[in-house]
């Protein structure tokens, strides 16, 4: 079950919540950890709301010795894409290579569905 506890933010009985911290900025927290997400809205039809995951190896301090697992990230996304259905939002989920993180790539390729796409 998802309620707002504020405009901003989403819990989640399972555990987890979401809530948006700045215009680009989410934090997800689980349990007594924080990771802080960027976050990009891309106008268009649908609205896309793009994520970025594994941005950071680690959980926010005082967890920042703690490093996230690709299972992590991928359950994290996924609470993530839970939180915002449950408010009549998609989202897509990003989760870039280490290839990609190490290049300092971090635009994925637009769905092709979107008129933001260059088509």
């Amino acid at each position: 079950m998802f309620r707002k506890p504020n405009p901003h933010a989403i819990e989640c009985d399972a555990g987890f919540s979401v809530e948006e911290v700045a215009y680009s900025k989410l934090a997800y927290r689980e349990n007594d950890r924080k990771v802080t997400l960027t976050i990009e809205y891309l106008m268009g039809r649908p609205a896309i709301f793009i994520l970025y995951l594994a941005e950071h190896e680690c959980w926010d301090p005082p967890f920042d010795a703690v490093r996230i697992s690709d299972d992590e990230w991928k359950r994290i996304g996924e609470h993530i894409r839970e939180a915002y259905r449950s408010q009549g939002f998609e989202i897509e989920v990003y989760m870039p290579s280490s290839q990609q993180r190490e290049s300092g790539r971090r635009m994925p390729p637009l769905p092709e569905n979107s008129e933001n796409s260059e088509n």
